[in-house]
């Protein structure tokens, strides 16, 4: 529960003074916590920074994860999965900002790179468990592989999200978004499956045959 609230908090602090004038001190004030476990469950600013961010992403997976449970894996829940992927980025304009923010310190000073490299690396990690979720045994019948698939998914989301602060034309914005939902199912291609051999012709072995010698015969 604290780590919940030092999360809200810090989103909170994030969101009214970005990430320069947002410090440790001020996320404890926020949450009603000492200092102290601000550093104990994330260690650094960067590390909470991420951590802010990350926790966007994974209450997306448990929607989706809910929602396989009600109707199994299928390339359709693929598709919807996709699709709520799109919209919570873009609904969280306020973190596409945030994350550009956290992407420029760790570009400026190395001390906050292993943060940023961490994120992305669980952000794949989750977005390959993900796809492999929702596809269920289909996720072999991809002609791209989940891990291509993930790789374009982060790629994706990074670019929205540079969109989001920088692109002013939202009309513009708003006709690209709706291309990307119009061809998202052709990243969920699926090799054909093996037709089965019939019954009969599996059964057919000339070597076996049952005919009569008719040099037996009298």
């Amino acid at each position: 529960m604290t780590r919940e609230r030092i999360l809200e908090a810090a989103r909170v602090c994030l969101v009214r003074h970005g990430w320069e004038r947002t410090s440790l001190r001020e996320v404890a004030e926020e949450a009603g916590v000492a200092k102290g476990l601000v550093l104990y469950h994330f260690g650094t600013k960067e590390e909470l920074f991420a951590a802010t961010q990350a926790e966007v992403y994974r209450q997306l997976a448990e929607r989706v994860a809910a929602a396989v449970d009600r109707v199994g894996p299928s390339r359709d829940t693929a598709l919807w999965a996709l699709s709520q992927l799109v919209t919570t980025v873009l609904a969280e304009r306020e973190a596409s900002s945030l994350m550009l923010e956290l992407w420029a310190q760790a570009a400026r000073d190395p001390a906050a790179l292993p943060a940023a490299q961490k994120m992305r690396e669980w952000m794949r990690s989750l977005a390959s468990e993900t796809m492999h979720r929702v596809l269920g045994e289909d996720a072999e019948r991809l002609l791209l592989s989940v891990d291509a698939l993930t790789e374009l998914l982060l790629i994706v989301v990074a670019g929205l999200q540079v969109a989001l602060v920088l692109d002013t034309d939202e009309a513009r914005l708003t006709r690209s978004i709706a291309e990307l939902h119009g061809h998202a199912g052709a990243l969920l291609t699926m090799r054909p499956e093996s037709p089965a051999r019939p019954v009969a012709a599996r059964r057919k072995n000339p070597r076996s045959s049952t005919k009569t010698d008719p040099r037996r015969s009298t």
